[in-house]
């Protein structure tokens, strides 16, 4: 049996695969699969949210981004795939309450900052979520840095973190 890494590089190509249908039930079953190496479950929800098929992808991604029980890097790559899924309506408020959970790992937090930058739009609600999230000086400053950046997609440019 290859090593963890050696499968979740090959799993990190299953996207640029062009047999779509296979790739992504390949990819569905090892993100679901809690027996697999934390590397490869990673690698297959980063893979989910590249390949943008939402209808199957979007449930398995804020299954595995929400549970506290999931290691932090698959919780991190599925918070990353939520966003380059671009559902919002699915996904925001899931990625909104991930940032802003203080006892969430800061590099889940970040990456659901970014992921919310990354679906193209937001709700007043997450709006002031992240503008919250970016001035709070208990937050880390790679947290609140990523706040800032998807505040800065999602509304085309917003004051400072510091709020000046």
């Amino acid at each position: 049996s290859a090593p963890p890494w050696e499968r979740s590089d090959v799993v990190d190509e299953f996207p640029h695969l062009s047999c779509d249908k296979y790739v992504a039930d390949s990819l569905l079953a090892l993100a679901r699969d809690a027996g697999v190496a934390d590397s490869v479950r990673g690698a297959a929800a980063s893979g989910l949210g590249q390949l943008g098929r939402a209808e199957e992808a979007a449930e398995v991604l804020l299954a595995l981004a929400s549970r506290a029980r999931v290691a932090d890097s698959v919780r991190y790559a599925a918070a990353r795939g939520l966003g380059q899924l671009g559902q919002a309506e699915e996904a925001a408020e899931m990625l909104l309450a991930l940032a802003r959970d203080a006892g969430v790992d800061d590099y889940v937090r970040s990456a659901a900052a970014s992921g919310l930058g990354e679906l193209g739009r937001a709700d007043d609600k997450a709006l002031d979520g992240l503008l919250a999230l970016a001035r709070d000086a208990r937050v880390a400053d790679y947290v609140r840095s990523r706040a800032y950046e998807a505040l800065k997609r999602l509304a085309g440019g917003v004051g400072s973190p510091a709020g000046g």
